[in-house]
């Protein structure tokens, strides 16, 4: 193919409502072209889809989207947005967010315990003696 503009032109037309675009162009000649179109925010991995061209014929060859993966694929996809707090969009991230916060000051406050319960026992019975 002379231009990629036809691929991105014909993916346009079949998925209208998208946000992002992007084509990987293979250094080799001959092996298909894939087109990845995000139509989410970033966080919502069941509105990608993967677009396959010839490059040859620039016809279509393939379309694949989140619900085309295995269960498993599914599933990790689906568990790092939340983990992340991405699929809930900008009250999950403020939930994780919260999350990690409290995970600080429980790191903070074991160390704190640690030190009143080991270490001021030591001070104290050095400075007796």
């Amino acid at each position: 193919m002379a231009s990629l503009d036809p691929l991105g032109e014909s993916a346009m037309s079949e998925l209208v409502e998208w946000r992002t675009m992007t084509v990987s162009v293979p250094a080799e000649r001959g092996v298909p072209i894939n087109v990845r179109i995000d139509q989410g925010w970033g966080g919502e991995p069941q509105r990608r889809h993967t677009l396959t061209y010839d490059p040859g014929t620039g016809l279509r060859t393939a379309h694949v989207t989140f619900a085309d993966g295995s269960r498993g694929q599914r599933l990790r996809t689906f568990m790092r947005f939340t983990h992340t707090g991405e699929y809930f969009g900008f009250w999950g991230q403020t939930l994780a967010g919260l999350a990690s916060l409290a995970a600080v000051v429980l790191v903070w406050s074991g160390f704190a315990l640690a030190w009143r319960r080991l270490a001021e026992p030591l001070l104290r019975r050095g400075s007796l003696s």
